[in-house]
């Protein structure tokens, strides 16, 4: 029976090379955004209950019942213990966040590492219980995106469904964070696949839905933003949205381009870097405590309209300074949570403006910050339907899609065209180029080994004696040559024949042939990891291993070429 269910999964496992193992892939779809939620729950609890131990209240968010010293001292010391910890550690495993999963996307073949997740765990509890100016999704990501892979080499899935998977793991980390499954779905697109396919919307769509189910059934059932449904009063407040966009692509560039020109910090030491961030942060937080922390309860005083227009703009420009120098120092939280903080922030002043210029035509103030929670959100993180989803999932109300999608546009256009600003998680990318924007890469990433290789060759013994007569039964194109059973070389089959004709009896090695040099690797493989092997041994063809060490397949340089003008010529 043992055998049985072992060749029926062997028989799963290679299904899922296939582009089109919808089925398979949802099944792991169920099991990926299972994992994931669980993992994601497990690490939020652990923030509210260090919070609560730390005076931060059971939700880890109340700072502005502590005193101006507790916000300061806390701030500080959280980073530096977080500093230590991560110095205490070798640079490899230090590596966290939503940059740290694209990374391995591209370098590791979607392969993540289970320490990094640990680490990721551990620092973004103290960082976000600490009140860090920073998000819960990034280490969110993070962790579900590495349940989901370590799920997939547990099994030695195919590297090109470990890149699905960890789609699952992200979608499922956003829905079980905000309880968006629609969002998930879209910002793992958006963000972290960088593509719309049809094999991967499936299963990512089964373990956001999953990862829903069961933060509902741990009783989070309501809009996080208890937001009035208001709209817009007529289309003449249309301007008032354009500007606003405008405005939130203005900050969201303000955020980047800081985090860009900080750059240089990243070479001090880490003690000093982090200490910085949390000087600075426990600093304004003695004046300003609301950019501390996730900023949920912040954000819902903002949607309440219980704020003055004087304080808007100190927490505005407190809340980007903060979050900027935080990313840039590679503090271990996310962006998005003080990107609604910013967004909402200066979506009430736009508002507020508006209603004191043209009391008669203004819409409820909570609109205007919904949206700009929406647009800065999405122009950030390059992600405008995630951005969108997230603001009318929060808060429940539709009502703001309209305008948001107006929004959005301004938005964009102003940080991309006019200000000229990059995502911010390529601004902390360290490769020039990311392979999400180049699709001769992505389709190498995607596709299994089996889209070209070649399963017609022949096997022959380097110093074992042949006849010319065994020779002219070699149907295949090409040939490995092994010694004592293990393969050193291949050659093509046309080039041996000639080499061998009018010999009665040779060795292979004696004769004089075209010796193509090769590298091996395992069944599991990407066309992306073949082509990297390739060059990275400077050889011509990859021979492809099963499960138990037997050559099954070779796939030579020219296939993946072919394989790659075949996809161009399709469109």
């Amino acid at each position: 029976m043992r055998k049985i269910a072992l060749l029926k999964f062997n028989r799963f496992r290679d299904h899922l090379s296939s582009y089109d193992a919808i089925a398979a892939y949802s099944v792991l779809g169920l099991m990926a955004g299972t994992l994931a939620a669980l993992a994601v729950l497990g690490f939020f609890w652990a923030i509210q209950a260090l919070g609560s131990l730390l005076g931060s209240s059971a939700t880890a968010e109340n700072f502005e019942a502590m005193s101006a010293l507790h916000r300061a001292g806390l701030a500080i010391g959280g980073a530096l213990v977080i500093a230590f910890i991560l110095h205490a550690l070798k640079e490899p495993s230090r590596g966290t966040g939503i940059r740290h999963v694209i990374q391995h996307l591209n370098s590791h073949y979607g392969q993540l590492p289970l320490r990094n997740a640990l680490t990721q765990t551990i620092v973004g509890i103290i960082a976000l219980a600490s009140g860090q100016s920073g998000g819960r999704e990034g280490p969110g990501v993070h962790i579900g995106a590495t349940v989901a892979s370590v799920l997939g080499q547990r099994f030695r899935l195919p590297n090109n469904s470990l890149r699905i998977l960890i789609a699952c793991g992200t979608a499922a980390s956003i829905s079980a964070a905000f309880n968006t499954p629609l969002a998930g779905v879209i910002f793992a697109m958006e963000v972290i696949l960088a593509e719309y396919t049809v094999v991967g919307f499936i299963p990512v769509l089964v373990a956001a839905a999953t990862a829903s189910v069961i933060t509902q059934w741990f009783g989070n059932t309501e809009a996080i933003f208890a937001a009035p449904q208001a709209h817009l009063q007529s289309f003449s407040e249309l301007p008032l949205v354009l500007l606003l966009g405008a405005a939130c692509g203005t900050a969201a560039a303000c955020v980047t381009a800081s985090v860009k020109r900080l750059a240089p910090i990243l070479q001090w030491p880490i003690w000093l870097r982090f200490g910085l961030a949390g000087a600075t942060t426990g600093g304004i937080a003695a004046f300003i405590p609301e950019v501390m922390g996730m900023g949920t309860d912040t954000v819902a005083m903002l949607l309440s309209g219980q704020v003055t227009i004087v304080f808007l703009v100190f927490l505005a420009l407190a809340k980007i300074a903060t979050t900027s120098l935080t990313a840039a120092v590679g503090m271990p939280v996310g962006t998005i949570g003080p990107s609604l903080v910013i967004g909402a922030t200066i979506g009430a002043l736009v508002g507020d403006l508006g209603a004191m210029a043209a009391p008669e035509m203004s819409s409820e103030h909570s609109l205007y910050a919904v949206v700009g929670m929406a647009t800065t959100m999405g122009v950030i993180l390059n992600a405008p339907l995630a951005g969108i989803l997230t603001a009318v999932e929060l808060t429940r109300n539709l009502q703001t899609t309209m305008p948001a999608l107006t929004c959005m546009v301004a938005g964009t256009i102003v940080f991309t065209s006019v200000l000229r600003q990059r995502p911010i998680h390529q601004v902390l990318e360290t490769v020039e180029e990311s392979w999400q924007q180049n699709p001769v890469l992505r389709l190498l990433h995607s596709a299994h080994v089996s889209a070209c290789w070649s399963t017609q060759f022949t096997s022959l013994e380097s110093d074992k004696p042949y006849t010319q007569n065994e020779f002219g039964m070699i149907e295949s194109s090409w040939c490995i040559i092994t010694r004592c059973g293990e393969p050193v070389y291949t050659v093509k089959t046309q080039d041996l024949l000639q080499a061998a004709s009018g010999q009665d009896t040779f060795a292979i090695s004696d004769l004089d042939l075209r010796r193509f040099s090769l590298v091996t690797l395992d069944d599991a493989a990407s066309v992306m990891r073949v082509k990297d092997a390739l060059v990275k041994n400077s050889a011509e063809m990859a021979l492809i291993i099963d499960r138990v060490g037997q050559v099954i397949a070779g796939v030579w340089s020219s296939d993946i070429d072919k394989l790659i003008n075949r996809a161009a010529r399709n469109g």
